[in-house]
């Protein structure tokens, strides 16, 4: 009985106002700034629905690949996606428009001289850009079986536009427009008086459209001629990206691989089936170049690899290690078109 204690009047009345201060308390913007294990928040569970509708939506393999395909591959994230779920690794390998993206497949392309051209739906051969002359029926180029199209990328949007000189006696509208350097198309001011028979009018179009496009940045015809940036993409950039481990001592950051993590070595890597180029090289040349620190001498190591069915990142990185691995490299080059190659089978000089 000593342990009881007589509760009074005045204990309940406290104990009543304790609880309304409490409660007002939970109400305040106070309260706001406490964890959710504190607060018991019950609007959580609102995202419920929300996580069925992402599972629902990744389980889905069509709109996965979508996703995926949208990805940049300089990144890694298709690479590295594989590892999230095997849903995930289903569908990336399942998918030929997945595997062609990320190097394991060939792309099946046309010959290269008529994926290449000033024609449209060719690309354009220094940029390597699709024409398509109707510019999303902004200003449409389409013009006839004379056309040149050059493409451009300016501020993130594709332009075409047809190079070709206006021709006289013949209406043509679309040549009295030109892109400028901010991504914006430009009328001749003298267009709606021109007279397309008078010679006059149409070379004062011509001088027009080509200091014009010079000025805002788009070469010359001239300059276009015989000059071909390398169309066909390589995995340069995703070689660059797995050696983050490499070694520091005497060894550039070119050379590849050789102290990367054992995940990124080993024989199963995803990356070792990749293609070296599209379309495929079915050649790929590497030459290595070492010191000798007794006799201080400068001695090179070549090596070619040739496969019918396209060259492999794996074999090349194999091959090189091989032969020049050993050998503490201070420079390694490798070139992965066979187009390099002479009519002797030896590279040619760069």
């Amino acid at each position: 009985m000593h342990l009881l204690k007589t509760i009074s009047k005045s204990d309940v009345v406290k104990g009543k106002a304790a609880v309304q201060h409490r409660t007002a308390r939970d109400r305040s913007p106070m309260c706001s700034r406490l964890p959710e294990r504190f607060t018991a928040d019950k609007s959580s569970y609102r995202s419920k629905p929300a996580m069925a509708a992402t599972t629902q939506f990744c389980a889905t393999a069509e709109l996965l690949e979508l996703v995926l395909l949208d990805l940049d591959l300089d990144t890694r994230d298709i690479l590295l996606s594989q590892r999230a779920s095997k849903s995930f690794r289903n569908v990336i390998t399942g998918s030929q428009a997945l595997q062609r993206k990320m190097f394991m497949l060939a792309d099946p392309t046309p010959p290269e001289e008529e994926r290449y051209g000033t024609g449209p739906g060719q690309r354009d051969p220094n940029t390597n850009l699709r024409h398509k002359p109707k510019n999303r029926n902004e200003c449409d180029q389409t013009g006839d079986e004379q056309a040149r199209y050059h493409t451009r990328e300016i501020d993130g949007k594709v332009f075409t536009l047809d190079r070709s000189p206006p021709c006289l006696r013949s209406v043509q509208p679309w040549k009295s427009y030109i892109v400028t350097k901010r991504g914006q198309w430009q009328q001749w001011q003298q267009c709606a008086q021109m007279d397309w028979n008078s010679e006059k009018d149409v070379s004062m179009l011509h001088k027009w459209r080509t200091m014009t496009l010079s000025r805002h940045g788009w070469p010359q015809l001239r300059a276009e001629r015989g000059r071909r940036a390398d169309p066909d993409p390589t995995i340069n950039d995703m070689l660059d990206l797995l050696t983050e481990n490499t070694m520091s001592a005497g060894i550039p950051r070119q050379f590849p691989l050789l102290r990367a993590e054992d995940s990124v070595l080993r024989t199963e890597a995803s990356w070792r089936k990749m293609l070296t180029s599209r379309p495929p090289s079915t050649t790929v040349l590497y030459s290595s170049k070492y010191i000798v620190p007794e006799k201080d001498w400068e001695v090179r190591v070549r090596g070619k690899i040739m496969r019918d069915d396209g060259v492999r990142a794996g074999e090349v990185i194999d091959d090189v290690l091989e032969h020049a691995g050993t050998a503490r490299p201070i420079q390694v080059q490798i070139n992965w078109s066979e187009s390099l190659l002479g009519a002797d089978g030896r590279a040619k000089c760069r």
